[in-house]
């Protein structure tokens, strides 16, 4: 299976940060939430969600790639919560 990242993201209203990856080619839409970004790092839980994605950014994407691994796509869409971090 062929995970790929893309460096673009948004920050969406609820403080998530959304970003798309490609499985064997196919798009998946991908969010952090807030919670997981916080969590994941909290030396950096004061920063601006986006800012939080970019730091801890190859973190975040091993905790994806777990889930995608586990087959944990529902919908066409991958969520990352604190519960995963």
């Amino acid at each position: 299976m062929e995970i790929v990242f893309t460096d673009e993201f948004t920050a969406a209203a609820d403080g998530s940060v959304v970003c798309e990856i490609k499985i064997d080619g196919k798009p998946v839409a991908c969010s952090f939430s807030l919670g997981a970004l916080e969590d994941v790092n909290p030396d950096t839980a004061d920063l601006a969600p986006g800012e939080q994605f970019q730091m801890n950014m190859e973190r975040l994407h091993a905790i994806a790639q777990e889930k995608v691994f586990k087959g944990k796509i529902e919908n066409g869409a991958l969520r990352v919560t604190a519960e995963d971090v």
